[in-house]
């Protein structure tokens, strides 16, 4: 189907918002439904067994369809992902009663196999632990910034998962997590924690004594920094350098 093709102002505004996620089936807010468009409606009907239709296009071709209702999300959502499909969850931004022309929508939600922290499989294991290595024992919370707002958790030790969580009860900031470790150093899993698409920042990776600047709204709270241990007490000597760089080789860095 040409690109260039007269379409009617929802695919456009589809198209736009696909444009900016290709390579994740896009959840399209509709109303009571979430629908899926062109190929993510293939995809979608496919693997949750949902039936495929056409929807009008204006003068351009019709486009595959395939929708479920909104409530039914926390039942399909996880579906995707088990099948290894990058999800992004675009909502209606206002009330369609009083939107004046078409709905403004967005993204609000991107879950992948990676880190998948929504609906009823956040109380099962997902991939993000394959980022741990073996021998590693961690726990992690993440605090969810919208939905049910919930603190949902990971991990392979009930001791630090509880550790995790009493960091997110503390902070209290909406899309932030913690993650807690032991038998291993933050640079053994550092890098791969970098490479999760929905991880924006990393504020701190540290065994120091660690404090949060944190900004309170009438909305939520956020965290603006780290203070990450203790001020600089002088500058190395020959001697410090070396026992630096023999701490460093134990902690796992090539140097």
């Amino acid at each position: 189907m040409s690109r260039g093709a007269l379409i009617t102002p929802l695919m456009t505004q589809y198209r736009k918002v696909k444009d900016r996620y290709p390579d994740a089936v896009v959840l399209f807010r509709m109303g009571d439904f979430y629908e899926t468009f062109e190929d993510d409606a293939k995809i979608a009907s496919s693997v949750l067994s949902l039936t495929l239709t056409k929807r009008s296009n204006g003068a351009a071709a019709d486009v595959p369809l395939a929708g479920f209702p909104h409530h039914a999300i926390n039942q399909y959502l996880p579906k995707l992902v088990k099948a290894g499909y990058r999800v992004a969850v675009c909502e209606q931004l206002e009330d369609p009663k009083l939107a004046k022309g078409i709905v403004k929508r967005d993204i609000v939600e991107v879950v992948t196999p990676g880190v998948n922290f929504s609906g009823d499989s956040a109380g099962t294991n997902n991939y993000f632990a394959s980022i741990i290595s073996d021998g590693t024992r961690f726990g992690l919370a993440f605090c969810e910034a919208s939905g049910p707002c919930l603190i949902r958790t990971e991990g392979n030790d009930e001791s630090l998962i509880a550790d995790a969580v009493g960091c997110a009860e503390s902070v209290s900031a909406g899309h932030t997590f913690y993650l807690v470790i032991k038998d291993a150093f933050p640079i053994n899993v550092l890098n791969q924690i970098k490479s999760c698409q929905e991880v924006v920042s990393i504020f701190a990776a540290t065994a120091n004594p660690l404090q949060l600047v944190v900004a309170t709204t009438d909305q939520g709270k956020g965290v603006l920094g780290v203070i990450d241990g203790f001020s600089p007490k002088g500058t190395e000597t020959d001697s410090d350098r070396q026992e630096r760089r023999e701490l460093l080789r134990r902690f796992g860095y090539k140097l």
